[in-house]
């Protein structure tokens, strides 16, 4: 679904400097996914305000809060933010929030550290904590060119390599997983059991660069922001 937005580019489109720190590691791509997420009507908040509208009461959990730009949009009274620096309402990192966490959401959001590793942990103890038919959100999972995807960052917007828990979430049983095309890529998870097993592709993802994003994703359910609302309302 993908590659109808795939665009070519000149070399001397992309900052010679960052260009040169790329090949350094073979991380350089001349592909981008050509997508202006500002023509797209929706964003993340738009989606998880929906989700908490489904649970009375709701119990929301944000990890990653920063600015509350998300944190403060949110129309739920039981709400947690989490951040080692600022915004949300707890001042502490997810690892360590997670390790001392007794309590069950219905709706969290996932947007802490923008690496494979973290990213992963972030989820993997969010799954954990979340009620059945509750709903996880991830954001970041589509970076468009070599530069948003680069580790560390080389400015923003900056998703980093995030995209491969995608392939993960894909293969794992227990839960329904699409990724929506909005907002830099926003992943959209329905706990369906109890008991999920998350799915370990650690290895073979951990080295994979912009390039290779690019060759595998057709194993990822893509849907447009119109058909995610249907899904949440369902």
């Amino acid at each position: 679904m993908l590659k109808k937005y795939y665009k070519k580019l000149k070399r001397e489109k992309f900052p010679a400097s960052c260009v040169s720190k790329a090949e350094l590691e073979d991380k350089f791509c001349d592909t981008v996914i050509n997508i202006n997420w500002y023509s797209i009507l929706y964003n993340r908040i738009s989606f998880i305000s929906l989700a908490t509208q489904k649970f009375k009461n709701c119990k929301y959990l944000e990890v990653g809060s920063d600015n509350n730009h998300c944190f403060n949009s949110i129309p739920v009274i039981d709400k947690t933010g989490i951040d080692p620096k600022q915004g949300g309402n707890v001042r502490t990192t997810s690892d360590e929030f997670f390790s001392k966490n007794k309590k069950i959401f219905d709706v969290i959001f996932v947007d802490g550290l923008h690496t494979f590793d973290q990213c992963r942990k972030d989820i993997i103890n969010s799954i954990n904590f979340l009620n059945i038919n509750g709903y996880l959100f991830i954001h970041d999972l589509l970076p468009r060119n070599f530069l948003e995807e680069f580790t560390p960052p080389m400015g923003t917007p900056w998703c980093g390599d995030v995209w491969k828990v995608a392939q993960e979430l894909c293969k794992t049983k227990g839960i329904e997983f699409n990724l929506i095309i909005a907002d830099h890529g926003i992943g959209l998870v329905k706990k369906i059991e109890k008991n999920v097993n998350y799915f370990d592709d650690y290895t073979k993802l951990k080295n994979l660069k912009f390039k290779d994003f690019l060759e595998i994703n057709n194993k990822i359910k893509y849907i447009d922001p119109e058909e995610a609302i249907k899904i949440i309302n369902n």
